[in-house]
């Protein structure tokens, strides 16, 4: 038995910011029979019976349990079962049987288990999920300089740079202060911390971002929640500092101001589309006392049509 995916965990990070989110937050469900991403809709899935199958064309995504004590029947389990079901994102529960009895020291458990399915017809999310970020440089004179190139699964992990100089400049120079990433993508690369309040107290990378720096993001004391604190450390060098403000307009992420010192050293600017999807960004820096087209980033994403995914 695999420890059950608590049930309300989806539902508090659906409210976590003020801003408006493009992107749908992917479920951490297991993978174990489709890599689709599943994501949180507050459906709950229909039930299918031993033998029983949807009409609907349909994808296998992963085993949905509910365990409960030794005492619970049948209606319970399918009770609870359902509410897992939506919990972890299916449209559909293909049941085994209807439960069996685990016995135990302290009395024992019965268990529940179905193959969690997603319709096809239902994927309209996949096309706000981001599958890569290109990176574009300006000179001074306003001529384009080089451009980096970052992918991502559709889970949200990120993959890679296209070259060690990407990688570089990527983790250097842009991830710290990435608000677009932060606050409206959130891939699976950070760590969200909240009090018990569900007030963000810290955002960093996650360990299995594999990223050669540590960056950690810290509400600014005696400030809105639209400001934050970025310290970043790399090796044994000594922490650098910055401020990140979000600009939001209404409940919609449109830019950030990076400062140093509180003094600005980047503007960010955001441009979506009718879809909601945050599609290109630009980056102005202070140079000279003057603001600069620095960089130009375009955002690529997924598609619903099964020829596009990943294999």
């Amino acid at each position: 038995m695999r420890p059950g995916l608590p049930c309300g965990i989806f539902l508090v990070a659906l409210f976590l910011f003020r801003s408006a989110l493009a992107q749908p937050l992917v479920l951490p469900t297991p993978a174990s029979l489709h890599d689709l991403p599943l994501v949180y809709t507050g459906k709950e899935p229909e039930l299918f019976l031993p033998g029983q199958t949807p009409a609907r064309p349909f994808i296998r995504t992963h085993i949905v349990e509910a365990v409960l004590p030794w005492e619970s029947n049948a209606n319970d389990l399918i009770k609870a079962l359902r509410k897992q079901g939506t919990a972890e994102g299916v449209d559909a529960l293909l049941l085994h049987d209807l439960g069996q009895r685990v016995a135990g020291a302290s009395g024992g458990l019965v268990v529940m288990q179905a193959i969690g399915a997603k319709y096809t017809d239902n994927l309209d999310y996949l096309p706000q999920l981001i599958r890569q970020r290109v990176f574009t440089v300006y000179q001074t004179n306003g001529a384009s300089g080089p451009s980096t190139i970052v992918n991502y699964s559709w889970r949200g992990r990120y993959l890679n740079a296209i070259d060690a100089a990407g990688q570089a400049f990527y983790t250097d120079s842009v991830l710290p202060f990435d608000a677009s990433m932060l606050f409206v993508m959130r891939p699976a690369i950070f760590e969200y911390n909240y009090d018990e309040s569900q007030v963000l107290t810290r955002i960093r990378l996650a360990a299995a971002s594999s990223l050669p720096v540590n960056v950690q993001w810290l509400p600014r004391e005696g400030s809105t929640d639209e400001e934050l604190l970025v310290r970043i450390t790399r090796d044994y060098d000594e922490p650098r500092r910055y401020q990140l403000q979000r600009v939001v307009e209404r409940g919609r992420l449109t830019g950030a101001i990076i400062r140093q010192k509180d003094e600005p050293v980047l503007y960010l600017y955001y441009m979506y589309d009718e879809a909601g999807r945050l599609i290109s960004e630009r980056w102005e820096r202070i140079m000279q006392g003057r603001k600069l087209r620095w960089m130009e980033v375009e955002n690529r994403y997924y598609s619903s049509d099964p020829a596009t995914w990943p294999h």
